[in-house]
């Protein structure tokens, strides 16, 4: 029967010797060539009654080389999986291998070569809770809670009048009369559709004042038959002198929602306990600490794999792995790519390698749900957070996804990154540290650009996307 002999080179590589004794091909062979002649149709013979001989004649040396093949590889595989060795893409054929003269007429016992990689065995280094890692954290200012609260007043605040000055957003009603003429009329108009000019004229003055101004060019975008017709209610042939005065009769804004129970159920949730507004503003700045949750957690990320792989630096089969690159099925390396691009690929495979050893020690198994879940947060991501459609829609939509090999394969990644992080942060110390929102930003701006200027490892966070987003206020009414 065939057998496999292993012969390690060094701690990295090794040559696998499978061994095929001829009787354990032959047989196979023959059977093949046998089930044929029982099926074929050939000229010159009735079905069925093709002699073995024509087949073998005509067929008989593929048949060969498929059958030693498939023995080769079945052969190969079995052994690999009984014991469980761990390996660096697939076995290659030697580049010491003897050729063969393989052939019916006179078989032979065969013997082939494959070299093979091996993973770098080692002790994974840290992580462990001796391990201290910093987690920076933002701490929102005095002056940022004032501007979330004040951000959420306004946001659920009511339309009523004031006697401040006039502001952009504010809705005027003007008391106008012609100025040496007869025509009057109240004239509603909203700052964003006055003319700049007239808008800077208007600004600060307030309810009561009196001004003056030129009808036909207080609104943008409207001609003097429209003036005429909708804001004086006259003919649009009447005679109308340009200038107008008129009393500011009343300012209307949105006006901030008064600081009560009403105003924290719609921004807390029916069900808060807030009744103050010192609670309110503790609650917003959790809120606001939450919202950068994620970006404190990418750069922990980030530190924790900077370490793993400055700490675990194991060597690889180097040049194993550029012949297996090389022989590819894409075909897409060649000698200069390889030579270019590999020491970025090795740092890759180190990563590989280390989020390997931290799923074979903590015992995490990426499944289908944690797929699934990878692109619901896909899509929340690109839906800036919420996505209106239902399970049931995201579900037939994941169900398409997994039929794309390409797309599959890199959700899986994705979700395979977040459990390898979490299980890493489980495992050693983590100690928050509290910085500025600023000072966080600017940590994650140069994190993005170091990602940007590095080809090496990738890395768990998109830095580009996390240090692009504002503090978001996560409330029950969004």
């Amino acid at each position: 029967m065939p057998k496999v002999e292993r012969h390690d080179t060094d701690a990295l590589n090794g040559v696998l010797e499978v061994y095929l004794p001829k009787e354990e091909y032959i047989k196979d062979v023959q059977k093949e060539i046998n089930k044929y002649s029982r099926n074929a149709q050939m000229k010159g013979f009735r079905k069925g009654k093709t002699p073995p001989s024509v087949i073998s004649g005509l067929y008989g040396q593929s048949m060969l080389m498929q059958t030693v093949n498939e023995k080769v590889v079945q052969t190969l595989n079995e052994y690999l999986e009984e014991n469980r060795l761990s390996i660096i893409g697939r076995p290659l054929a030697s580049e010491e291998q003897e050729s063969h003269q393989i052939n019916l007429t006179h078989p032979e016992d065969l013997t082939f070569r494959f070299d093979v990689g091996y993973n770098p065995t080692f002790t994974l280094k840290a992580l462990d809770k001796t391990d201290s890692y910093e987690r920076f954290v933002v701490e929102p200012t005095g002056e940022e809670i004032d501007e979330q609260l004040a951000s959420l007043r306004k946001k659920y605040g009511v339309q009523g009048e004031t006697e401040e000055g006039v502001e952009e957003g504010d809705v005027l009603k003007l008391d106008s009369k012609e100025v040496d003429g007869e025509t009057v009329a109240q004239i509603p108009i909203s700052m964003r559709d006055i003319n700049d000019d007239v808008k800077e004229y208007l600004l600060g003055k307030k309810k009561g004042d009196v001004i003056r101004f030129d009808v036909f060019n207080l609104e943008k975008g409207s001609d003097e038959k429209f003036v005429k017709r909708h804001l004086l209610g006259v003919d649009e042939d009447a005679y109308i002198n340009r200038e107008f005065e008129a009393k500011i009769e009343t300012v209307t804004r949105m006006l901030p929602a008064e600081l009560d129970e009403v105003f924290y159920k719609k921004i807390f949730g029916p069900e808060t306990t807030v009744d103050t507004e010192e609670a309110a503003r503790e609650e917003i700045r959790k809120i606001y600490i939450q919202s950068y949750a994620g970006a404190s957690n990418a750069l922990l990320n980030k530190s924790i794999q900077e370490r793993l792989m400055a700490e675990n630096d194991f060597q690889l089969p180097d040049q194993f792995i550029k012949r297996w690159l090389k022989s590819s099925e894409s075909g897409r390396y060649n000698d200069e790519m390889i030579e270019r691009e590999y020491p970025y690929f090795k740092e890759s495979m180190r990563w590989t390698i280390i989020r390997n050893k931290i799923a074979e020690e903590t015992g995490f198994i990426v499944g289908d749900q944690d797929v699934k879940e990878a692109y619901r947060a896909q899509l929340f991501d690109a839906t800036g957070g919420s996505f209106p459609l239902g399970d049931d829609f995201i579900d037939s939509l994941y169900d398409r996804v997994k039929n794309d090999e390409k797309q599959y394969s890199e959700l899986y990644e994705e979700a395979a990154s977040r459990k390898t992080f979490q299980a890493a942060r489980s495992r050693v110390t983590v100690q928050d540290q509290p910085v500025s929102t600023e000072t966080l930003r600017e940590m994650m701006e140069r994190a993005r650009k170091e990602a940007e200027s590095s080809r090496g490892v990738k890395s768990e966070e998109n830095f580009e996307q996390m240090a692009d987003e504002e503090a978001e206020e996560i409330y029950a009414a969004e």
